[in-house]
């Protein structure tokens, strides 16, 4: 047994440079047309090491509007729908409010769901700094949801770590990361950084210009985390309206666990080829 372990120590030191798996989706294209969808057929098994999802979102086609658009990216169950699923999580982007140039509403939206319903939001957060899933923080003093396309009054740009070009002056155009991690096969986490912010919660108190209480916060995930497959939806557009997304990319770093079974089977066939 001593033999084993020190054998699968050694492959899991020497195999750890070269595991991840990588696969590019390329680009997706939203035009008018309401409730477009779709997803690739390849299954990804979250229990086997985390995942990430990243793309880059191009909003700058999509205007204000009184029923807001949404478009949805993000790991769901095999054989789940595409338009808020009710299993994994999606990262849901909007723009909210453009008709103020220097507004603290003036804002493109990001916010992660995963109970499939439209109606997630901020509310409902339930993930700390540690990957503990918690009670839901229930609370809108945020940091990292809300970005501004143009720039933003003197109070806003003064708060923490506000960045020229990455929380405001974005232009529309977001580089959107997922990170998920399983707790067992059937729940999860999911965290979300935008333009390289985390998102954070602020408790009910909050002092906007110190660090989240929360940081980074994120969701808990469920459902079937062995047959996870990335999709895209969007919704409530108007005759017009564009958004892209490009670069869609998902990585897996397989757990060491997972190394060091794959390390043993093949010292194991090479010592049969050998026999």
């Amino acid at each position: 047994m001593k033999k084993v372990l020190t054998i699968c120590a050694v492959v899991v030191t020497m195999t750890s440079i070269v595991t991840a798996s990588t696969m590019n989706y390329g680009n997706v294209n939203f035009t008018g047309a309401n409730w477009q969808n779709g997803n690739w057929s390849d299954i990804w098994d979250l229990t086997q090491g985390d995942i990430t999802l990243s793309y880059t979102m191009n909003m700058t086609g999509l205007q204000a509007q009184p029923v807001k658009h949404n478009i949805q990216f993000g790991l769901r169950q095999s054989g789940h729908g595409n338009i808020d699923p009710a299993s994994g999580a999606h990262l849901t982007s909007n723009c909210r409010d453009l008709t103020d140039e220097i507004s603290i509403n003036d804002n493109d939206h990001h916010t992660i769901q995963a109970s499939g319903t439209w109606a997630d939001d901020e509310l409902d957060y339930n993930v700390d700094s540690s990957g503990n899933v918690v009670s839901a923080f229930g609370t809108y003093n945020t940091f990292g949801f809300n970005f501004d396309r143009g720039e933003v009054d003197q109070y806003q740009a003064q708060q923490w770590d506000m960045k020229n070009g990455a929380t405001y002056n974005t232009g529309g155009i977001y580089d959107i990361e997922l990170v998920f991690h399983a707790i067992n096969a059937t729940s999860g986490t999911v965290y979300a950084s935008i333009n390289d912010y985390s998102q954070g919660i602020y408790d009910s108190t909050p002092d906007f210009s110190l660090a989240p209480d929360y940081y980074p916060a994120g969701r808990s995930i469920s459902g079937d985390l062995t047959t996870l497959q990335v999709f895209y939806g969007s919704g409530s557009f108007l005759s017009g309206e564009t958004a892209q997304v490009t670069d869609l990319t998902i990585t897996q770093v397989p757990e060491p666990a997972t190394l060091c079974l794959l390390g043993l089977g093949g010292l194991l066939l090479r010592r049969r080829k050998n026999a």
